[in-house]
């Protein structure tokens, strides 16, 4: 009975740790170097589960906003009152937007490497910018970081001046993902109702060296 106790155990921290790994692997950022700086990929898992194609939508919807729904999902007094609730999610529509933003902490007028080198960009740091991007579907808010850049290791990525003739400042080209979500909500299998939201995250990154004069 002990050996197949052990033997039990061994298996399942064996799927224990298997899923662990799955689950870190999967949201690792694939990098690859360009000739004119790094451009980063992300692997981003949609926040929920997108409906399959077996899911019967309701012959008639009945809508209501968004901060309508979200306020259902807990009372005053912070406990939950969504038992039994399930959310089927449906992409009906996807677009993507640039954001170009200068890091902070460069020099004014730019940096020449007479003797080769470049910047090393930290992509999340300096302060958070926010804008509206203009979607299809209507005006969405947005916020990102307009990073930092030294010339010495602040950690981050580097990237390389493309010549040593002239001055360079880092820059950062961000691709924004934005999804048009519709949300139909059940509850025992009941249709509630239904609601729009958007779904948006960065789904690329570009740092690179752009010249100045």
């Amino acid at each position: 009975m002990k050996k197949i106790r052990t033997l039990s155990v061994i298996i399942i921290t064996m799927i224990l740790t298997i899923t662990s790994f799955s689950n870190v692997t999967a949201a690792t950022n694939v990098i690859s170097d360009k000739n004119d700086g790094v451009t980063i990929y992300y692997n981003n898992d949609d926040p929920e589960s997108l409906t399959d194609s077996s899911y019967e939508e309701p012959k008639e919807r009945k809508f209501v906003t968004e901060e309508f729904a979200k306020s259902q999902q807990s009372n005053e007094i912070g406990i939950q009152n969504d038992y039994g609730v399930r959310e089927y999610s449906t992409v009906k529509k996807t677009e993507y937007h640039t954001k170009i933003t200068t890091p902070t902490g460069q020099n004014p007028g730019g940096m020449k490497f007479s003797t080769g080198g470049g910047f090393y960009v930290n992509l999340d740091g300096g302060y958070n910018t926010s804008f509206t991007l203009g979607s299809s579907w209507g005006p969405i808010d947005y916020s990102v970081s307009v990073g930092y850049a030294k010339t010495y290791n602040i950690g981050g990525v580097l990237v390389l001046a493309p010549s040593t003739k002239y001055y360079y400042k880092a820059m950062i080209d961000r691709t924004i993902r934005l999804r048009h979500v519709l949300v139909d909500r059940y509850q025992y299998g009941s249709y509630k109702y239904s609601y729009w939201t958007t779904w948006k995250d960065v789904y690329r990154e570009r740092a690179y060296a752009q010249r100045v004069n």
